[in-house]
C-alpha cells in the first residue's frame, strides 16, 4: 500500500573521477547509496546490463544484446577485482606512460569510446585471469588451491550449460573473426560449428578449454560486482533495490540465438504496428520466440531468462 520511487540511470553515461570513461558497477553502487541515504529512494532503475560486443556502430545498444543471460563486461570496475591488487602485469600495463595517457583520453572524451574502453579493459582482464589461474587454481584451471579458486569453480558449475555455451561461443567467435577472412555472424561459420552440440564444437571446447574458462572468469567477476551492488541496496533497506530492464530480444548473430535456435524464429523480426510515434510502424530487427516450440520445451528458456535477470534486484521491467 506504499508508493515507491527512485531515479533511473543509464549506467554507461555515468562519469566519475575514477572510472574509465564509462560508468561501472562501483559508480552504480555509489548512486544506490546516495539515492537511499540522501533521497530516501526505494529503487534505482538501470538500463539493460546484458552482454554486448561493445563495438561501434552496431553493437553498443543495450536493447540489442549478445546475450540476455549474462552481463556486460564493460561495466566491471577493473580496480576492484581482487586479482588487481597483486597483479604486477596489470599495473605495468596501466601504470606506464601509454596506459595512463589512454586512460586520461577515455576520461576526457565527451562520448563513450566503447571500442577503446573495452579494448583496454580486455587487456587487463587477460592478465587478471592469468593471475587467478596461477594463484587460486592449479595453473591449468582444473582444480582450486584457495577459497577464491573454489568460489570461481563453484560459480562455473552452478551456471552449468548456459555459461558453458556463452563462453564457448565467445571463444569461437574470437577465432573466426581473427581468421584470414573474418566472419562476423555464426550463421556464416563453417556448418559444423553452427550447432553448439556438434562433434566439431565439442572438439574445439576440449582444445581451447583455457580460453573458455577466461570468458567464464569475466562473467564471474561481473556477477561478483553486481551482487555487491544488490547487497548495498539491501544494507540501506531499499524496498526494491535495483530495478532492471529486460531487453525485448537478443541479436540474431549473438550467443543466445546460437544456443537457442530450436525456440527462436530466426527468419522473423519483432516490431510494432503503426502509431502516432511511428506512422510506418517499427522493425526492431530482433528474432522472436516461436511460441509453439517454446511451449513444447516447457518454456525452459523463458524461465531461465527471468531467473538470471531477477537474481540481481527486486524488480524487472518487461517492455
Amino acid at each position: 500500500g506504499v508508493r515507491l520511487w527512485g531515479p533511473a540511470v543509464q549506467l554507461y553515461s555515468l562519469r566519475s573521477d575514477r572510472n574509465w570513461g564509462v560508468g561501472d558497477f562501483t559508480d552504480l553502487q555509489k548512486v544506490c547509496e546516495w539515492s537511499a541515504q540522501s533521497l530516501g529512494a526505494g529503487m534505482v532503475g538501470v538500463n539493460p546490463l546484458h552482454a554486448l560486443r561493445n563495438s561501434r556502430p552496431y553493437h553498443i545498444s543495450p536493447y540489442s544484446p549478445d546475450s540476455r543471460l549474462y552481463l556486460n563486461e564493460l561495466y566491471v570496475d577493473i580496480e576492484q577485482v581482487p586479482e588487481w591488487a597483486d597483479c604486477q602485469a596489470a599495473h605495468t600495463i596501466l601504470g606506464g606512460q601509454t596506459g595512463q595517457y589512454d586512460l586520461e583520453q577515455l576520461r576526457r572524451s565527451p562520448v563513450v569510446e566503447y571500442d577503446q574502453v573495452i579494448g583496454l579493459k580486455r587487456r587487463i582482464f587477460e592478465v587478471l585471469f592469468d593471475e587467478c589461474v596461477q594463484r587460486h587454481l592449479d595453473g591449468r584451471g582444473l582444480e582450486a588451491v584457495t577459497s577464491r579458486g573454489t568460489a570461481f569453480l563453484a560459480f562455473v558449475k552452478r551456471e552449468g550449460e548456459a555459461l558453458e555455451h556463452y563462453a564457448l561461443f565467445q571463444a569461437l567467435r574470437e577465432r573466426f573473426e581473427q581468421g584470414a577472412t573474418p566472419v562476423w555472424g555464426w550463421q556464416e561459420w563453417p556448418v559444423e560449428y553452427q550447432d553448439p552440440r556438434s562433434p566439431a564444437v565439442l572438439a574445439f571446447r576440449l582444445e581451447h578449454a583455457t580460453r573458455v574458462l577466461f570468458f567464464q572468469y569475466v562473467q564471474w567477476v561481473a556477477a561478483e560486482q553486481l551482487t555487491a551492488v544488490m547487497q548495498t541496496c539491501r544494507h540501506h533497506e531499499m524496498v526494491i533495490g535495483l530495478y532492471h530492464d529486460l531487453a525485448l530480444g537478443s541479436d540474431r548473430s549473438g550467443s543466445d540465438a546460437w544456443r537457442c535456435q530450436s525456440v527462436l524464429a530466426l527468419q522473423a523480426d519483432c516490431g510494432a504496428p503503426p502509431d502516432a510515434f511511428a506512422p510506418q510502424g517499427q522493425n526492431w530487427g530482433l528474432p522472436p520466440f516461436n511460441p509453439v516450440r517454446l511451449r513444447d520445451e516447457g518454456y525452459a528458456v523463458f524461465i531461465e531468462l527471468l531467473r538470471h535477470n531477477l537474481r540481481y534486484g527486486g524488480a524487472l521491467r518487461l517492455d
